[in-house]
């Protein structure tokens, strides 16, 4: 099947142009036009460039030309001059996701690591037994054996993986709710069908970000942009709890902080910066994490961003304290408290005294915190969710007894085991509460 030949003439024919007319404009010889329409051989991409301005195509036809050359260099140029994924990042991704280094998938497929870092930058394709073992060594799934095996390994056929940009294209609200919709399932998908959901959406909004970069609305550019990075946040979340695929966290959290920090004064981006931030910030020690936080207060001065201020100054609070420099960490702690009275955001007002109230347990001052622990409410939602409700108890349980009223301390914990068995724990506050059942033993 010649789909760029066919691709090429419905265009041709759309403008009522002959292929001499084609060639004269494009500056090649018009027998170059007839055998890539009749599929004899495949153009190179700089050349097809020449022929698409002839042929005056807009620049999603630009793309969707450059998608269907049935060549390996085609791929890098599409990744360099366009950043659509190609089948060499794709397998670069699934890599990531499996956790494997280069030179391991080489073992694993029996080539040398030479031939996967060819693959991976589209400079060379597998042959069918090489692609056949690639795919099993990632643990590719029937969809994506289906969009990267045998004949679909082609930029040529990379078009049908954008299953989300039809011809019509979806608006920036339907790509937002299918974000919101992969959340639920972020931790309870199967392996890679999450993955390539996102991957899907990936590829939808590149393009879609790279066309309306090319006209003048740069408010749907930036909103694109924001898309795609709550989309990498996400996908890096998703590989937060599995350790061998450290290295695909690191390569998200990456693509998505370099998107946020083109856009540094803008507000509607900030919700994805500073999810980003903390993800950035969450491999590394106390005192590197509390430096990187360090630095980055310099670039969130101006009022807009006094909640984000508030939430990093008690991420750092948590950092000092945790190296046992608690000096700094009530100072950090307070200025976190000023930063969201001035932001006058409840739920920064309150997680900041609860951090406040928790160095104070930890300096053994529990009748102090106490003051700090009755924080007002973030919402009514979060006041009636389960979690919250167990955390509540647990900071009381651990202030009371730091205070010596272990009367007040085993109430809290009662209710704690009643709310957990609701739903409400999750395992590291089981091992808090653990700890503090021994502590109340111990002082009985």
């Amino acid at each position: 099947m010649n789909v760029l030949g066919d691709f090429l003439k419905s265009l041709r024919d759309e403008h009522g142009l002959t292929p001499a007319q084609v060639a004269q404009a494009a500056q090649i010889a018009p027998i170059t036009i007839e055998r890539w329409e009749r599929g004899d051989f495949q153009p190179g991409t700089q050349t097809l460039l020449l022929v698409l301005g002839a042929l005056k195509a807009t620049q999603e036809q630009r793309i969707r030309g450059l998608t269907l050359i049935e060549a390996p260099r085609s791929g890098g140029a599409l990744h360099r001059e366009y950043q659509i994924p190609t089948p060499g990042r794709l397998w670069y991704l699934l890599r990531l996701r499996r956790g494997l280094s280069g030179t391991e998938l080489a073992d694993q497929v029996g080539v040398r690591p030479y031939h996967v870092t060819r693959w991976e930058r589209d400079a060379a394709y597998p042959s069918e037994p090489l692609l056949s073992r690639l795919l099993d060594a990632l643990q590719a799934l029937p969809e994506e054996r289906d969009l990267l095996g045998s004949a679909a390994a082609s930029a040529g056929k990379l078009a049908t993986l954008d299953t989300l940009t039809p011809a019509t294209p979806v608006s920036l609200d339907e790509y937002e709710e299918r974000i919101e919709d992969l959340w639920p399932h972020l931790f309870s998908a199967k392996p890679l069908a999450f993955e390539l959901t996102a991957l899907q959406l990936e590829t939808a909004l590149l393009l879609r970000r790279r066309l309306l970069s090319a006209g003048s609305s740069s408010a749907k550019e930036e909103r694109a942009a924001y898309l795609l990075a709550r989309l990498y946040n996400m996908m890096a979340e998703r590989l937060t709890l599995r350790p061998a695929a450290a290295r695909g966290k690191q390569f998200y959290v990456g693509e998505g902080w370099q998107i946020v920090q083109q856009y540094p004064n803008s507000a509607d981006m900030k919700p994805a910066w500073m999810a980003l931030l903390f993800q950035k910030g969450s491999g590394l020690s106390n005192r590197d994490r509390f430096k990187f936080l360090e630095s980055c207060l310099a670039g969130a001065q101006d009022r807009q961003w006094r909640a984000t201020r508030s939430q990093m100054y008690r991420e750092m609070a948590q950092c000092a304290g945790r190296m046992g420099y608690y000096r700094q960490a009530f100072a950090q702690a307070k200025s976190a408290q000023e930063d969201a009275e001035e932001s006058g955001e409840l739920d920064y007002i309150r997680g900041s005294r609860l951090a406040y109230g928790h160095l104070l347990i930890a300096t053994k001052r529990g009748a102090e915190a106490m003051e700090y622990l009755i924080a007002p409410p973030a919402s009514e939602e979060e006041e009636n969710d389960l979690v919250v409700a167990c955390d509540r108890h647990l900071d009381w349980a651990e202030a009371y007894l730091v205070a010596g009223e272990r009367v007040q301390a085993h109430t809290h914990l009662n209710h704690y085991e009643r709310l957990s068995q609701l739903g409400g724990g999750t395992l590291y506050k089981r091992a808090q509460a653990d700890r503090l059942v021994q502590q109340l033993e111990s002082r009985q």
